[in-house]
């Protein structure tokens, strides 16, 4: 509340003015301070209206009505210096720093994550990695140690914990990561079972193929089967040969 008794010359003003018509035209407000009552009078002259009540209003607070910077008004009986003690501390600015990018060359040496932390799938299997390796070695790696998808810059479990049904069904893996994956199991059973012309030498051949892979795989699984194999279980057998070998 601004009070309305007039000052002496030079000290400050104690009444202050606005006028409507300023505000109804630009939404702005000017306030004249005056501390004589002759200055008074040639304003309420000019139009000007006395400013009687100021209020303060956040919304922050039950009866909108707030002392600035910060929340609610302090509590009845409280001073001045007590009030501000009360009123709590501004939180901490915690500054982040931005991590650093993360190149294809360091994504290919990380470790897989465990899959309970894993939310979700890529709709389509990412393709081979573009690190040092043959075909062999990339299936190997994906069965055993990691998938890592250089497209997504992200890194997922091996296979052989990936190609559990019920972790599929989990991540609701799309039909088309599911096929690739089932052929990448495919492949890598003929890597470890090696039938036909899968030797150790065409293993390590740079040019070794999918489409030989594939196919040895097959026409093994039809040995094994006595059937056509095409209800063979190539991530079982995959697992099973997997354990094996770590046994």
């Amino acid at each position: 509340m601004l009070g309305h008794g007039f000052a002496a010359a030079g000290s400050t003003p104690c009444d202050h003015f606005y006028h409507p018509e300023e505000r109804a035209a630009n939404g702005g407000l000017t306030l004249i301070g005056v501390n004589t009552a002759a200055g008074a009078a040639k304003l309420i002259a000019a139009g000007y209206v006395r400013f009687t009540k100021v209020r303060i209003v956040d919304t922050r607070c039950a009866d909108g009505l707030a002392r600035l910077p910060t929340g609610p008004p302090p509590a009845a009986g409280l001073t001045e210096a007590a009030a501000a003690a009360a009123q709590p501390a501004p939180p901490a600015i915690v500054h982040v720093p931005v991590p650093t990018p993360v190149t294809k060359e360091q994504l290919r040496s990380q470790a897989a994550p465990p899959i309970d932390s894993v939310l979700s799938l890529p709709a389509a299997y990412p393709a081979f990695h573009t690190g040092a390796g043959n075909v062999a070695d990339k299936v190997v790696e994906e069965f055993e140690e990691r998938l890592v998808d250089e497209k997504r810059m992200a890194v997922y479990p091996p296979l052989r914990i990936l190609g559990n049904k019920e972790v599929l069904a989990k991540l609701k893996a799309a039909s088309k990561f599911k096929n690739t994956l089932s052929t990448r199991c495919t492949m890598y059973f003929a890597i470890k079972s090696k039938p036909g012309s899968i030797t150790d030498d065409k293993l390590a051949d740079p040019k070794l193929t999918t489409t030989l892979l594939l196919k040895e795989a097959r026409n093994h699984a039809k040995t094994l089967m006595g059937t056509s194999g095409n209800k063979f279980d190539y991530y079982k057998a995959s697992c099973d040969l997997y354990d094996n070998s770590s046994s």
